[in-house]
């Protein structure tokens, strides 16, 4: 089972104190995705991902917590704030996830900045959105393909493959494969050579749809 409690909190934006979410506890008894997404139950707690301030939009993994200093600066931005706007109209969870990846982006930490991204996509998938999944899918691409090559872990490069194969890109997503099977065989990591094998025969028959790791 999954144990999550309030437990009140000061923004280190601004200094506003409410109530969030933290997770005591939880249970897997899925596998995980092919691009990391963990199986129930712990797939239905991304709510609990990201904290976001209600008085100054602050959004972050813990709300009393910046990463960078220059996140108490950023937040004021109208950039920033405009991400906001139409909040009441739109899924408060995506717009959260797309401020945090937007402050990880202006710090230049592109892993993480694309990880909010791929939350953003999760959210869609959940949602039957096609098309908005998609979009959010290419932008982790563009942020991923920012970090240098040989900072990428083997994870990584097989997230990598699988957004390309899920947008379709299909050239790209075995040349992701093929460097994460190279990096794999030389690291002796069998789990991901398995993994990468899959994806690159998934992206040979030009199949975009989502499977677990242990399909």
């Amino acid at each position: 089972m999954t144990l999550i409690g309030l437990n009140p909190k000061k923004c280190a934006v601004c200094g506003h104190e409410g109530k969030f979410p933290v997770m005591h506890s939880y249970t897997i008894f899925e596998n995980s995705d092919l691009d990391g997404r963990p199986g129930e139950m712990l797939r239905g707690t991304m709510w609990t991902w990201v904290e976001r301030c209600l008085n100054c939009n602050y959004c972050g993994r813990r709300i009393e917590h910046v990463e960078d200093e220059r996140f108490t600066q950023m937040v004021y931005e109208a950039s920033y704030q405009q991400l906001f706007q139409n909040i009441k109209e739109e899924i408060e969870l995506v717009v959260a996830f797309k401020a945090a990846s937007y402050l990880q982006e202006k710090i230049k930490n592109w892993k993480s900045a694309a990880k909010f991204a791929l939350y953003v996509a999760w959210i869609w998938d959940d949602e039957e959105n096609e098309a908005e999944a998609t979009n959010a899918r290419k932008r982790a691409i563009i942020l991923l393909e920012k970090v240098a090559p040989g900072t990428l872990d083997e994870e990584e490069i097989c997230l990598l493959a699988d957004l390309y194969r899920r947008v379709g890109d299909f050239g790209n997503a075995m040349r992701w494969c093929d460097i994460g099977l190279k990096k794999a065989e030389e690291n002796g990591n069998q789990e991901l050579h398995k993994v990468l094998t899959t994806q690159k025969e998934l992206a040979l028959i030009k199949d975009q749809s989502c499977y677990k790791r242990s399909e």
